[in-house]
């Protein structure tokens, strides 16, 4: 009924709810998803990123001399400058804070938060709408871990996002607890969570402290992981999308969320995996009723990829329409030629994104361009990009005679300077390719005709 609401309407009532809610909505339908467009775009213009002292400087001019400044800023991201002076003063500081009542997301890009969060703290900082606190760079995160977890507890009844790292039990004396479970516990707001931690978690447990939680990452030690407690009453989560340590994956993981996760729809894991051959073991350990109804698929962060585990996500997982390959390792799938061929079997695509950054690779490597063959519902397609990683060019379709025969695929698949990728299932429909490095543009989506 909602989406039958006249655009004038849905505008009025989108403006007032915050980001977050914002962005779920747009996945609701078209005219939702067209109407919350229009409203980013403005409030884009509500957002400042202070690149150095000097932009902080005058922003407190300006909300100083005008109010209205202040009160229409609802984002703040710091990126900093060296060589612009002294910063602004302690005082300075809380003054421009408290000019933006209605700020929902402060960022720290690349800079080193310590004294920003301590005077949050210190001066007891009112962001009554704060939903976002976030330090964008994992190892300042954890370099200011314990004043960042005293920091973002001040704001606990409104943050909804929230990445933390745990290098040791260490809490707010407000928060009065002993463990992590009961520190996040005070979220209760809380529906993205990624935790990084040496200290032992169950999780469980985590579901239990964040009844709203439909995102979450976990990277932490397998030994002092645990998926459920024995005698402890496994808890029912709305989650929807976990992202975790491949390490950390298990038999028992995976029937607590079959169990207790009935909207899961997307797995992802990450890191190096010892041995690929204990996932795919329990993958297949799983079938007909008992399999994971997930639709999304993803490899993340140097995981070792396999043509066995690539054959066989359709047997595993009937649902998955989305597959995703971010910065992992292709070498088992790989020639001497560097050619690699990604055949999914039966599998049904509507979308694939793969980041080429360990393809070409970056100034050592000596290949030069990439073919991509594309091999579905028995119709062979050809794309080709020129130009190493730092090239601007984009993938265009070959479809002369003299390209698609077989001697000239024979011929590129011989040579030092032509990667070819060669992608095969029983339907593909869209497919990403890009870089994960900034110096390269490239991020282009490839549909196929249905």
């Amino acid at each position: 009924m909602l989406n039958k609401l006249p655009p004038e309407l849905l505008t009025t009532v989108f403006q007032n709810l915050p980001f977050y809610s914002q962005r779920q909505c747009m996945a609701v339908c078209k005219i939702w998803n067209s109407t919350i467009k229009a409203i980013v775009s403005i409030a884009t213009t509500n957002k400042v990123t202070l690149a150095g002292y000097n932009a902080i400087r005058a922003l407190y001019r300006r909300v100083s001399q005008d109010p209205d400044q202040g009160l229409a800023i609802r984002a703040m991201a710091f990126k900093m400058k060296t060589g612009e002076g002294p910063p602004l003063s302690r005082q300075g500081m809380v003054a421009l804070w408290g000019a933006c009542p209605n700020l929902e997301e402060i960022t720290f890009v690349d800079v080193n938060p310590f004294y920003y969060l301590t005077y949050m703290i210190q001066d007891e900082i009112a962001f009554p709408k704060l939903e976002l606190l976030h330090i964008a760079d994992p190892y300042c995160l954890s370099s200011v871990s314990r004043t960042y977890i005293d920091t973002v507890y001040h704001f606990r009844q409104t943050i909804n996002r929230l990445c933390i790292c745990f290098d040791s039990l260490h809490f707010p004396r407000a928060a009065n607890v002993d463990s992590i479970a009961g520190y996040l516990q005070g979220f209760r707001s809380l529906r993205c969570l990624s935790l990084q931690t040496s200290c032992g978690i169950v999780l469980n447990d985590i579901i239990r402290a964040c009844p709203l939680l439909q995102k979450l990452k976990i990277d932490a030690p397998p030994s002092i992981f645990r998926a459920l407690v024995h005698n402890i009453e496994p808890a029912t989560s709305i989650l929807e999308n976990i992202e975790i340590e491949c390490q950390l994956f298990s038999q028992d993981l995976y029937a607590y969320l079959k169990n207790s996760c009935p909207y899961l729809a997307q797995l992802a894991l990450f890191g190096n995996c010892n041995d690929s051959n204990l996932i795919m073991s329990i993958f297949q350990g799983f079938t007909h009723d008992q399999t994971l109804s997930i639709t999304s698929l993803s490899f993340k962060d140097h995981f070792c990829v396999t043509s066995t585990m690539l054959k066989n996500i359709g047997a595993w997982f009937s649902n998955v329409t989305k597959v995703e390959f971010k910065d992992v390792s292709l070498t088992e799938l790989m020639d001497l030629n560097n050619n690699i061929l990604m055949d999914f079997g039966v599998l049904r695509i509507n979308y694939l994104s793969i980041s080429l950054d360990n393809i070409i690779g970056h100034r050592g490597s000596p290949c030069k361009r990439i073919a991509l063959e594309i091999i579905s519902n028995g119709a062979v397609t050809w794309f080709q990009r020129d130009g190493k990683w730092r090239s601007q060019e984009q993938f265009v379709c070959k479809t002369a005679g003299n390209y698609v025969s077989n001697q000239a695929r024979d011929k590129r698949s011989q040579s030092k300077i032509t990667a070819i990728i060669t992608i095969t299932s029983a339907y593909v429909n869209n497919i990403r390719l890009h870089f994960t490095d900034f110096s390269s543009s490239l991020n282009q989506l490839i549909h196929l005709k249905d």
